[in-house]
């Protein structure tokens, strides 16, 4: 293989033969390569450079195999997992150029082994062996790195259900492009990556590219950054293609599904810093980033890459994508009344479109943000994490919104305005049938407010317990 990168190179030797001396001198190493890189490359791991020779060789001589033997071991039909197992390409349309077959732990049965080559199973069922042990290791390193209280991150990430191990084959460049995987951050807790000799990977640091360049039986090793806060760095990566095919496995030490996510308090309150992450349900985030993957949208911008809470003016594809988070900053709640002279008891049909509206005639229709909430309606990764930012802007700087494409049918609105405005044309007598019940403590407003207006008041109907017109028909 190639000789060494620029990333820094930790030797994980003493955490294997106790030198307490050797220990404090690699946990330092790798504190310091999480603040200024969010990668380094292991050496000396505990996993035998010769398994992750022969792992590589025999994923060369899978990817080799026909496509119609490759199909074999497609994921099963209906798999309702994220990125299910088995074998997969990326979609013609996609930045990424790679073909790749996923692999959870195989204590959990869901795994799908290509018949050939003979061994193939054997020594990726090893690997990932080998791999969640390092993974185990690294992560009570890192809970030393980040101050915390011995153990803590070992009971909070205890379920290894959610790891998962891909062998990829990146094809090689072509005069129309060199993408291997675009740029991106991980978002999971550690991320193990072990190489042929072909190289590609590339890491972001203070604007610069370097290479992660190969080296015989090291372990290329790159962090996530939401529970420091960003204290830790979760590095900007890509892979770039050569001229010749690239083999690799990547495996993703990750967080239980269930688990809701959020920056540490050591990080944000008791340092007095305000959290740079909104709190998110795992296995949602990591649904949306393979969705990017898998259903790569149409433009690279409208990729999700994090769940930050940033400022105004932000560059979108770092923008937030959970509109079912809560907001950690205050949203201030504006005053508003109906304008002087505008008579709000008179009757007046509703003024609304009889097609879904596009975003410019919203736009036309009044100076209030403008939110479309098709994306959420079609499951487009892209559109929820725009619609998703402008619901966040629109909170914060208006504490109103204009909803086009929201699913609640315009004609059903229309009729609903039309009933009422029948209903409330009605003499007072009839209006009076359906005031509320004897001794109810909710009584109407005195002449003497300001406010003047009318008003029919209706709780969920399967409460029992709303009082309805008989007229106008329909109306209920």
């Amino acid at each position: 293989m190639a000789a060494g990168g620029a990333i820094p190179m930790v030797d994980l030797a003493p955490f294997l033969t106790g030198d307490e001396a050797g220990i404090a001198h690699a946990t330092e190493a790798v504190r310091e390569a999480c603040q200024t890189h969010g990668f380094f490359r292991a050496v000396n791991h505990g996993v035998p450079a010769e398994l992750l020779a022969r792992a590589l060789e025999l994923s060369a001589a899978f990817f080799a195999l026909p496509q119609e033997e490759k199909a074999k071991v497609r994921p099963a039909a209906g798999s309702k997992a994220a990125l299910p197992a088995g074998y997969g390409q990326q979609p013609a349309h996609a930045a990424d150029k790679s073909e790749y077959l996923v692999m959870y732990d195989p204590k959990l049965g869901s795994n799908v082994y290509p018949a050939k080559p003979p061994g193939f199973r054997s020594a990726v069922e090893e690997c990932f062996a080998k791999l969640t042990e390092l993974g185990l290791l690294v992560q009570e390193i890192l809970n030393e790195c980040m101050g915390l209280p011995p153990g803590f991150l070992r009971g909070y990430n205890d379920d290894r259900s959610f790891d998962l191990m891909t062998a990829k084959r990146y094809f090689p460049a072509t005069p129309e492009g060199n993408v291997g995987i675009s740029e991106h951050e991980d978002g999971n807790c550690i991320t193990f990556i072990f190489q042929d000799g072909v190289g590609g990977l590339e890491v972001l640091k203070d604007g610069h590219w370097i290479p992660a360049e190969p080296v015989d039986g090291s372990i290329v090793v790159n962090i996530g950054d939401v529970l420091s806060n960003d204290k830790m760095k979760s590095a900007t990566h890509r892979l770039v293609r050569k001229t010749v095919a690239r083999y690799s496995f990547s495996f993703f030490f990750s967080l239980p599904g269930d688990k809701w996510v959020e920056p540490l308090p050591e990080f944000t309150a008791k340092i007095g810093e305000a959290p740079r992450y909104r709190r998110f349900l795992y296995k949602e985030y990591r649904e949306l980033l393979v969705r990017n993957k898998t259903h790569p949208p149409a433009r690279p911008e409208d990729i999700v890459r994090k769940l930050t809470v940033l400022p105004t003016g932000a560059p979108r594809a770092r923008q937030v994508l959970q509109a079912a988070t809560p907001v950690l900053a205050p949203v201030e709640t504006p005053r508003h009344r109906a304008p002087p002279g505008v008579d709000v008891n008179r009757r007046r049909r509703a003024q609304l479109p009889d097609k879904d509206m596009t975003w410019g005639e919203a736009a036309e229709e009044g100076s209030l943000p403008v939110v479309d909430l098709a994306p959420f309606l079609t499951g487009d990764g892209g559109g929820i994490a725009r619609a998703t930012e402008a619901v966040l802007e629109a909170s914060r700087t208006h504490g109103f919104f204009r909803l086009v494409n929201h699913g609640v049918p315009a004609e059903l609105l229309a009729r609903a305005l039309e009933l009422s405005a029948a209903f409330f044309d009605l003499p007072e007598e009839t209006k009076a049938k359906v005031r509320p019940a004897t001794g109810t403590k909710t009584p109407l407003p005195p002449a003497h407010t300001a406010d003047k207006n009318e008003y029919l008041v209706a709780f969920d109907p399967t409460l029992g317990f709303n009082v309805y017109p008989t007229e106008p028909a329909g109306f209920r």
